[in-house]
């Protein structure tokens, strides 16, 4: 395994209209992808969604760059990312272990006093790779195909009429306000957050207002992953300057740090899955441990308009989430 870089970065290096966004803590090491020797950098799991109730570290780095990003950048405030940033904010405040249960992204903690529970190891993945190597998947069906992969719920009409009320109420006019004043803004969401939280979120009943809350958590992960996308957008030309081997390290960090959309049938845009970053979810981060999935994420890369390998790449990444899948379910103990 190759050793790991701490490294700092002041967000004021992408301009003076940054500095209050404070310092990103990265890691990196070298890696080889198609031949390539590359430095890989990501941001540390610890602190990046917060602790409960209280935003630090990575996390308020990047929901406060991505303000001030909108803010410099934006001039229509018709296409309004105020939502998008609210809901970021609220991440250390939401019910994680819920979200849990609509797209899971935890990391699966090795099993403890059950034998016979299935683990997420690189060996077993390896092996399923090797089998499925010269395997493919398109783009559409590997989205529809990780939802089974982790059985994503389906929930009622009277569901998502409730959700429209609670959303209109959460947002309010926090949404305008949010361009002069957004500290304020923050605040009252977050007060009316808390309020549905430990009201009703913690008492028996109220079943289709849980469910409201449910997916109102997962949609503030995936609006956080949004405003994480943002950020890397801007770092990476800098992170990407004085590498070697660019263009092939520039495709890697664009494919495992950018929440991709595709163009679905019946459908504008899609995310490929499904508003969570490849690079931040355990079954893609397992690729990297395996010889197979290493090999394939470089054939990917290198070659971005052969469409066999990124297919391969995608059946390899739904392997993966299939096997972890399996043993999250199956596991003993797991933590976010």
């Amino acid at each position: 395994m190759a050793r790991i870089t701490r490294h700092e970065f002041p967000l004021s290096q992408l301009g003076s209209q940054f500095l209050d966004a404070g310092t990103l803590n990265l890691c990196s090491r070298r890696i080889v992808l198609a031949d390539n020797l590359i430095q890989q950098f990501w941001l540390p799991k610890p602190g990046l969604f917060g602790t409960r109730n209280c935003q630090a570290g990575n996390h308020r780095a990047v929901t406060d760059f991505f303000q001030l990003l909108c803010v410099d950048r934006v001039d229509d405030h018709a296409t309004n990312p105020a939502k998008t940033h609210l809901l970021a904010s609220l991440l250390p405040h939401v019910r994680n272990n819920k979200a849990q249960d609509i797209f899971p992204d935890a990391s699966i903690a090795p099993p403890r006093g059950c034998p016979a529970t299935p683990g997420f190891d690189s060996e077993e993945l390896e092996s399923q790779l090797r089998d499925s190597e010269d395997e493919r998947i398109s783009l559409v069906d590997f989205c529809n195909r990780n939802r089974e992969a982790v059985e994503f719920p389906d929930y009622s009409k009277s569901t998502f009429e409730l959700y429209r009320d609670f959303e209109r109420e959460l947002f309010a006019d926090d949404t305008s306000l949010w361009w002069t004043d957004p500290i304020n803004a923050r605040e009252q969401v977050t007060q009316r957050w808390l309020r549905w939280r430990n009201g009703f979120g913690r008492r028996r009943g109220n079943r289709t207002k849980k469910e409201v809350l449910d997916i109102l958590s997962y949609e503030s992960k995936a609006a956080f992953h949004q405003c994480y996308s943002s950020l890397w957008l801007e770092i990476l030309p800098h992170l990407m300057a004085d590498q070697t081997n660019q263009e092939i390290s520039q495709r890697f960090h664009t494919l495992w740090h950018l929440d991709h959309r595709i163009e679905s049938p019946g459908q504008r845009h899609v995310h490929l899955l499904h508003g969570l970053v490849l690079g931040l979810h355990p079954a893609f981060g397992k690729l990297l441990t395996t010889e197979t999935g290493t090999r394939l994420i470089g054939a990917a890369v290198a070659a971005p308009e052969d469409i066999p390998a990124q297919e391969r790449f995608l059946h390899a990444g739904l392997v993966s989430l299939y096997l972890y899948a399996a043993a999250r379910r199956f596991r003993c103990t797991a933590v976010f």
